[in-house]
C-alpha cells in the first residue's frame, strides 16, 4: 500500500495541474487516486494535467501534496475507527437484555442435550465393540459347531 501511495505522489508531482483542480474543489484526492488506480499513469486523459514548472515550485507542490495526503490518511483512519466504535455502541444500545438471556438459555439447553447424546453414545460404545470382537472370533449365530 505504501508503495502505491509513493507512486501516486510521484505521479501528482509530474501532473501539477491536478493539485490546482483539487484546491479549486473540482475534484478530491480520493477521486484522483481512484482514477489513477483504474486508468494507470500512462492514460492520455492525464496529459492535460502535465505542465513544466520551475524546480522550486515543484518542490513546494511536492511538500504540499505529501502533507495533504498524510493528513487525509490520518483523517480516514480516525473516521473508520470512530464509525466502528460508534456502530458497536449503537448495536449494544439496541440489544434487549431479556431477549439475550433467553437466547443464552436456549443455547445452554442445546449444549446440554448434545452432551447427553455424546455421553449416551460413549457409554454404548464399549458394548458395541465387544459384539464386534465376538463376531470376528468366530461365534457367528449361524455357525455350525
Amino acid at each position: 500500500m505504501k508503495k502505491d501511495i509513493e507512486e501516486f505522489r510521484q505521479f501528482v508531482l509530474q501532473h501539477p495541474k491536478l493539485i490546482h483542480e483539487v484546491r479549486a474543489k473540482k475534484r478530491t484526492w480520493k477521486e484522483v487516486y481512484q482514477d489513477w488506480i483504474v486508468l494507470g499513469d500512462k492514460h492520455e486523459s492525464w496529459n492535460q494535467y502535465r505542465a513544466s514548472r520551475k524546480k522550486k515550485t515543484v518542490q513546494n507542490e511536492k511538500e504540499a501534496v505529501n502533507k495533504k495526503i498524510d493528513v487525509q490518511q490520518e483523517n480516514d483512519s480516525k473516521d473508520k475507527k470512530g464509525k466502528t466504535l460508534g456502530d458497536f455502541f449503537s448495536i449494544i444500545r439496541e440489544v434487549n437484555i431479556s431477549d439475550l438471556q433467553q437466547h443464552i438459555g436456549q443455547i445452554s439447553g442445546a449444549i446440554e442435550e448434545i452432551q447427553r447424546l455424546l455421553s449416551y453414545f460413549q457409554s454404548n460404545q464399549p458394548a458395541s465393540n465387544e459384539r464386534q470382537t465376538e463376531t470376528h472370533s468366530g461365534s457367528h449365530p449361524f455357525h455350525k459347531d
